[in-house]
């Protein structure tokens, strides 16, 4: 089925994968920018703010990891034995369950960071907790909607108010 889906799907397979390799991209810039920001309020030796940027690179690697086999099958579809593909799909799914455990560290971490030193606003930093706790029930549906439509709405929301914090402080 999978394997059907590829071959049938390859032009929109590709386009969706390549705006995900360029959020990946964003999504890298927003972390040298998180990163900062967090350190300049947590004290040495830094650790929350370790696990946020360093979370948050792996999650980066596990988003480009889950396009990865999808491209292949989509390149290779027209040859590709069904046992190949289901591997490729089983090797995706990896990927997004890394990404999900990395994510909900990422988004942990900077939680803690946001209500012991308010760099970021103090809901912010529950509602960042309480989607971490969705992310790591990864096998059911919740963690797939916490994952796939959490994870961009924080990214989004975090991006805003460290723009905002970055103009009322010049």
């Amino acid at each position: 089925e999978w394997l059907t889906f590829v071959s049938d799907n390859e032009g929109g397979i590709l386009v969706s994968r390549l705006l995900l390799l360029i959020g990946d991209f964003l999504f890298i810039l927003f972390l040298g920018t998180l990163r900062t920001r967090l350190s300049a309020v947590e004290a040495e030796p830094r650790h929350w703010t370790a696990i946020a940027f360093g979370a948050g690179l792996v999650t980066a690697a596990m988003l480009i990891g889950t396009s990865t086999p999808v491209l292949a099958a989509s390149s290779a579809a027209d040859g590709l034995e069904p046992s190949a593909a289901q591997a490729l799909g089983v090797v995706e799914y990896a990927f997004f369950i890394g990404a999900g455990i990395a994510g909900a560290s990422l988004l942990a971490a900077t939680g803690m960071l946001a209500i012991r030193t308010a760099v970021l606003p103090t809901w912010l930093g529950w509602a960042s907790l309480v989607i971490a706790l969705l992310m790591l029930t990864i096998i059911g549906p919740i963690g797939f909607i916490a994952i796939v439509i959490g994870l961009p709405l924080w990214v989004l929301v975090v991006s805003v108010l460290l723009c905002r914090r970055s103009d009322t402080a010049s």
